[in-house]
């Protein structure tokens, strides 16, 4: 065979090499009005040294991931730091069911009750001041083909929920009731009613309004809305 003729035939194969790749890779993607919160779900940066307080208000101390987005069923740890990491040693894990508080590093976890009722979450403290914030991101894999195709798709939807907290009193925020809910909620601070009725501020904004509440009422928190 000729020489120009091989180098054209070994051109054209080459050509076709990521066709056949991408066919045999999953390929995650990402809810469009979601692709935010799909990063932020799927971060955890190794583990650290936690301090974790159960609902007996016993202390005990344990190796988990360091996570913005809170667990639910099971929190994942280790008992000892030389254990992570280790080849073929995979975390134990504990229902978030017999913890109540989690210090690690510069993040504080709490197992979000709400009236009186355990939601079986723990939330990560994404917000500190007169009005705290909790959020706790859910994560599900949608598969969008099957292996008959030779190519598996995933839609990756992360769904947030968020918790506020002043003067100790816990609530979760509704989707449905947003703006009528946290228009209540805010009452004492025109700006943030004002930035609510007019749509500037969507359910995935939440962490952007109360910092910039806290920001304009550094002191104590005002009373509670009424109900």
């Amino acid at each position: 065979m000729p020489l120009r003729s091989l180098v054209i035939i070994i051109v054209l194969l080459a050509s076709k090499l990521p066709q056949v790749q991408a066919q045999q890779l999953p390929q995650p993607v990402a809810a469009p009005d979601s692709a935010a919160d799909g990063v932020a779900a799927t971060q955890h940066f190794g583990f650290g040294k936690a301090e974790i307080m159960g609902p007996d208000g016993k202390a005990h101390t344990a190796y988990i991931p360091l996570s913005t987005v809170g667990f639910s069923p099971l929190l994942p740890f280790y008992r000892h730091e030389e254990e992570v990491g280790r080849f073929m040693h995979d975390p134990l894990n504990i229902s978030v069911d017999k913890v109540q508080s989690i210090k690690v590093n510069e993040l504080y976890l709490e197992h979000m009750v709400v009236k009186g009722k355990r939601l079986h979450v723990l939330a990560t403290r994404v917000a500190e001041g007169p009005v705290e914030l909790f959020n706790y991101t859910q994560t599900k894999q949608i598969p969008l083909s099957g292996p008959q195709t030779g190519r598996i798709d995933y839609l990756v939807y992360p769904k947030r929920h968020w918790y506020l907290r002043r003067q100790g009193e816990l609530v979760e925020v509704s989707r449905r009731d947003f703006t009528t809910q946290l228009s209540a909620y805010f009452q004492d601070d025109p700006q943030a009613v004002a930035a609510l009725a007019s749509k500037q501020v969507a359910y995935r904004d939440l962490l952007g309004l109360v910092m910039q509440y806290n920001a304009r009422h550094p002191a104590a928190g005002p009373p509670s809305p009424a109900r």
